[in-house]
């Protein structure tokens, strides 16, 4: 039976295409939300993109047929109307101003519950919003359709039991994988071997089809990895065939100094890359950040003080600038139109990078360019993101096939004993 989706403002924002998601329904697009969506078309950031995008989208229809009438979409098998607000007070409760675009929603999806002889469903990403339509009596659903289970994302190692032989052949140049494990196994995925009497870290080289040894030369800049994860890390740090890269993890777990001290020594003692730059977003993404004095470095100085603390570690010179030619700071916004060839590029803080601005990045990557992001999914500022929504799990879900990418999940805290106590507490 055909179902009503009644289409919040943030829906179309996360996701202009989403009208089409519903197939075999009808999609009512509140004229408040069209005129909502003014607000953000001419911002310079992701949302500014979507809503323009909207926008085209909605023009594109209106060539097939009136939407105030329904325009059906045979791809898609959906017709998309936009409906005026039914305000009248009556299906809203006392005190709900009609001022308030989310009110008028609610008022035109309570209208549609009590007149339709249909399932009617609002689609929001605002919870407040869900909790006021549920207590309506309106069912109301979260928009899903793009959502990685952040819980169970690909962590990108493994501990697996062996025999003592196969921990021999892998320390002596590898192992085939039929012989190590028998089901499928994904492009430089890391594990931790064990046997009776001994135990290896070890990778499956997608490129040889063998598991072999992590590499015993773990050290960038005098850095040495402190524990298993860490290592497995910098041995995709330092792997000129790993081209894409995922740390994910919380605060203290050495992410960002790890991918810093990794690009410093291929930059700087093995000349494999011209520059290293690093990338981080200024929250909400793609603001101007002109109301801050001073020329764009000084700018930026404030969003690149957690980067400075880690090169002022790994340089021992809070100006170092003789390294000013090949270490380059910028800020995201300013990516977009740009090729970047032979670099190590960090994105740090990449949780709070829709899917649109990491393809972006990703896209902007020239030959011989190797990119590392890292984030904390669980630490976002962005308000349209989540843990289970935003560019750095989509990546770590999207190329986890793929033999140029690798993911590590870093879960043990190694800033101080202090800070780790803090993470687990507070």
């Amino acid at each position: 039976m055909e179902k009503v989706y009644v289409l919040d403002t943030n829906v179309i924002l996360h996701d202009p295409y989403s009208m089409y998601s519903f197939r075999g329904n009808k999609i009512v697009i509140p004229i408040s939300v069209v005129e909502e969506m003014d607000n953000f078309k001419v911002k310079q950031n992701d949302l500014g993109r979507n809503a323009r995008e909207f926008a085209r989208q909605m023009d594109n229809l209106m060539k097939e047929g009136h939407l105030s009438e329904g325009v059906y979409v045979e791809e898609y098998d959906v017709t998309i109307t936009v409906e005026q607000n039914h305000v009248k007070e009556k299906y809203l409760p006392k005190g709900f101003g009609l001022d308030k675009v989310d009110n008028r929603i609610l008022a035109l999806s309570k209208y549609y519950n009590e007149n339709l002889d249909k399932e009617v469903i609002l689609i929001s990403k605002d919870t407040n919003l869900r909790i006021k339509a549920d207590s309506l009596g309106i069912k109301v659903e979260d928009y899903l359709t793009d959502v990685i289970d952040y819980d169970i994302l690909y962590t990108g190692y493994d501990e697996i039991y062996t025999s003592d032989e196969v921990i021999n052949q892998i320390y002596n140049g590898g192992v085939k994988k039929e012989s190590f494990i028998k089901e499928g196994v994904l492009p430089n995925k890391f594990f931790c071997a064990k046997s009776n009497s001994s135990d290896a870290l070890c990778f499956y080289n997608s490129r040889t089809d063998k598991i072999e040894p992590v590499k015993n030369d773990l050290y960038a800049q005098g850095l040495f990895p402190k524990n298993m994860e860490q290592k497995f890390a910098m041995h995709a740090l330092l792997d000129p065939d790993i081209q894409l890269i995922t740390l994910v993890g919380k605060s203290g777990t050495g992410k960002t100094l790890l991918s810093l001290a990794g690009g410093l020594q291929q930059v700087l003692s093995k000349d494999i890359y011209n520059k290293l730059a690093i990338l981080r977003p200024i929250v909400p993404m793609g603001n101007d950040i002109g109301y801050l004095p001073g020329d764009e470095s000084e700018k930026l100085a404030a969003w690149m003080r957690p980067i400075d603390d880690n090169l002022d570690f790994l340089l021992g010179d809070a100006s170092y600038p003789e390294y000013d030619n090949v270490i380059e700071k910028e800020a995201l916004t300013f990516i977009r139109g740009r090729s970047i060839p032979k670099q190590f590029i960090i994105v740090d803080e990449a949780q709070n990078l829709s899917k649109h601005e990491v393809k972006t990045i990703i896209t902007r990557v020239g030959k011989d360019t190797k990119v590392v992001l890292t984030g904390d999914p669980e630490q976002i500022d962005h308000p349209y993101l989540d843990a289970n929504n935003n560019g750095l799990t989509h990546i770590v879900e999207k190329m986890k096939d793929s033999e140029l990418s690798a993911t590590i999940k870093l879960t043990k805290g190694e800033r101080s004993e202090l800070a780790e106590e803090a993470t687990k507490r507070l």
